[in-house]
């Protein structure tokens, strides 16, 4: 039986899935754990919103997926215009600027990115600035002024920003959420096990092992790069680039993390990734379960090799993950401890036994 391996990282680099997508890309491939950018979270969070603004937005992200940007764009304007407009996050608002950007709708582009800049107090000038989305803009007048209050709100923000790491990592984001669309087109035009996927996929594993040396060397370099110094999105970059490493390097980087998640510096679901990965990669049992495997059909997945199933949700709670029932439901997938319980021996037998765990 062919399987893959998932991570529960549910950030996506640059905003531009929905929901419902994220989870069929994570049932699909492993993608789950490139670094997008905390997407989900971001309308998870929004969902005590009107659900018919939430709608209109989802479909208008879907037409982005899509490259149906001419659309896109006008569901987003339609959204964002709408009384409950006021309960958009910058995302959002992000997000729309890109379409009407692409779609070449200029004015409505630099509308949508006024409003998030009076609405948001966006701050993200490394983002802004190195989007390749928003070329067109480049050339008009608008932009300048627009870019430089940007620069501005974040040198309020973060009086302290190292300015050379936040480009750096920004710059590794958009070059892994581009591979990962590449990736996900050549699943979805040739299939998930095909070879064209598998070639794509094996860039894609060169690529990471690049982008986590940049990051080492940014990290012996620095010390850990924290929100506070590199901005919310280089961070999260920062994050996925160590998820995505090698057991050396995830390794030798685990003590700082952990530094830096008792510092409040590191959200607990980075830190029990890469937790979970090194233990596995040392053949012992993940501590958070995080780790899950899926086969060729995607209709089982499994928690790999987990230490005391019994209080797992407990570990879990603590480090700010949800149980691992609420996990596995984006799965469609149902958690019965006692049954894993019994099952652990001959899934740890056939797990290290691969010899391809690390």
């Amino acid at each position: 039986m062919k399987t893959q391996t998932f991570t529960s990282n549910k950030q996506l680099v640059s905003g531009i899935l929905n929901t419902s997508q994220t989870l069929k890309l994570i049932k699909m491939n492993k993608v789950l754990s490139i670094l997008i950018i905390s997407l989900i979270t971001n309308f998870v969070s929004a969902q005590d919103t009107d659900q018919d603004f939430l709608n209109k937005i989802n479909a208008a992200q879907s037409l982005y997926y899509a490259k149906d940007y001419k659309n896109a764009a006008v569901k987003f304007c339609d959204a964002l215009n709408s009384p409950k407009g006021i309960t958009a996050s910058k995302h959002m608002y992000y997000n729309a600027v890109c379409a009407n950007a692409l779609a070449s709708a200029t004015d409505s582009a630099f509308s949508q990115l006024e409003k998030m800049l009076i609405k948001t107090n966006f701050n993200d000038y490394q983002k802004i600035a190195l989007d390749k989305n928003l070329t067109s803009l480049h050339n008009d007048k608008r932009w300048l002024p627009l870019v430089k209050k940007v620069k501005q709100n974040q040198e309020k923000m973060l009086p302290n920003l190292n300015e050379f790491a936040a480009e750096k990592l920004i710059t590794i984001k958009n070059e892994n959420f581009e591979a990962m669309m590449e990736l996900t087109e050549k699943g979805k035009k040739y299939g998930w096990y095909s070879n064209e996927y598998k070639v794509e996929y094996e860039k894609m594993n060169k690529r990471d092992s690049v982008n986590a040396i940049k990051v080492a060397e940014l990290l012996d370099k620095y010390g850990w790069l924290g929100s506070s110094t590199v901005g919310k999105e280089a961070n999260l970059s920062l994050c996925v680039a160590l998820q995505n490493a090698n057991y050396t390097i995830q390794k030798k980087y685990l003590p700082i993390m952990r530094a830096a998640y008792t510092k409040g510096e590191l959200n607990g679901n980075s830190l029990a990734i890469v937790e979970d990965k090194v233990l596995l990669r040392e053949g012992k049992k993940q501590l958070y379960g995080t780790q899950v495997q899926g086969n060729q059909s995607d209709k089982d997945y499994i928690i790999l090799p987990m230490q005391d199933p019994d209080n797992a949700d407990k570990r879990r709670v603590e480090i700010g993950l949800p149980s691992l029932s609420d996990f596995l439901s984006s799965f469609n997938t149902k958690w019965n401890v006692e049954q894993y319980k019994k099952d652990l021996p001959k899934l740890e037998q056939e797990y290290f036994g691969s010899k391809n765990f690390r």
